[in-house]
């Protein structure tokens, strides 16, 4: 049995020799190794939502390279990898962002076809809640804003009031 290390390939060349005590022989054995791609790994990092868009920040990690990778990101069953963007070669991060749709939870997909190994990559799916941005008003600033104005005007009253005093006084 002939087991090799990752990503060996290529030919290999043994010399065996058997020998029961008294006779001997040797053999000859030639191993051609055809190299077999590796399958990328997938994950996802985060995923951010805000307003009506959702962001997805994930990895992939392929010893082969970037090269004949196909993304496949679907989020509540429709297709969203047009608007993905990825850096780097053997490890890729990768950023897709899109619209969203109404409330409700959602299923994300992100998988990853290798066109060398002719095989998907591992599936990551998670759920998503989407929830609508609820702003919330309140008088709080509205009662600073009053407040800012009359502390000056009563100042004022009172500062008119004491001018008032004064001089009806000295009339006295």
């Amino acid at each position: 049995m002939f087991a090799g290390n990752p990503d060996l390939f290529g030919i290999s060349q043994f010399e065996v020799n058997v020998t029961d005590g008294s006779n001997y022989s040797t053999m000859s054995l030639v191993l051609n190794t055809k190299s077999v791609p590796d399958l990328p790994v997938v994950g996802v990092s985060s995923i951010d939502l805000s307003g009506n868009a959702i962001s997805i920040l994930w990895t992939i990690a392929d010893n082969d390279g970037d090269a004949g990778l196909i993304y496949s990101v679907t989020f509540a069953g429709e297709s969203i990898e047009l608007g993905t963007e990825c850096a780097g070669n053997k490890l890729l991060t990768c950023v897709t962002s899109s619209g969203l749709g109404e409330d409700g939870i959602y299923t994300l997909e992100v998988k990853v076809w290798d066109s060398h190994a002719q095989e998907w990559s591992n599936s990551v799916t998670q759920e998503v809640e989407v929830k609508a941005l609820v702003v919330t008003l309140d008088d709080t600033e509205s009662e600073n804003a009053i407040g800012d104005w009359v502390l000056p005007i009563g100042l004022g009253l009172i500062a008119i009031l004491l001018i008032g005093y004064m001089i009806q006084s000295r009339k006295d």
